[in-house]
């Protein structure tokens, strides 16, 4: 597997636990078109979990990459940022 960005779409039945993909729907999916937009290399793949609940939403580069917490559209442009410098490494 090469270089991905990881992002949590955990989404629980209940609200007493907060979970990534009740926070997370919308940011990624402008995430994704952002990506799209610029034909930047990266892979995307969707996970149930990251462990990090409380510090949603989440999402990762992987491997050994950056996390990303309670990310907001505000982040996205610094997370298309930080994906071009993890992939040019």
């Amino acid at each position: 597997m090469g270089q991905r960005l990881i992002i949590c779409n955990n989404r629980r039945l209940t609200s007493q636990k907060p979970s990534c993909g009740a926070l997370n729907a919308h940011h990624s999916l402008q995430l994704e078109k952002l990506i799209a937009e610029q034909q930047i290399p990266i892979s995307i793949e969707y996970r149930k979990c990251l462990g990090q609940c409380d510090r949603g939403p989440n999402i990762r580069l992987a491997p050994s990459g950056n996390f990303f917490h309670n990310v907001t559209d505000g982040d996205l442009p610094m997370i298309i940022d930080e994906i071009k410098r993890f992939i040019a490494t």
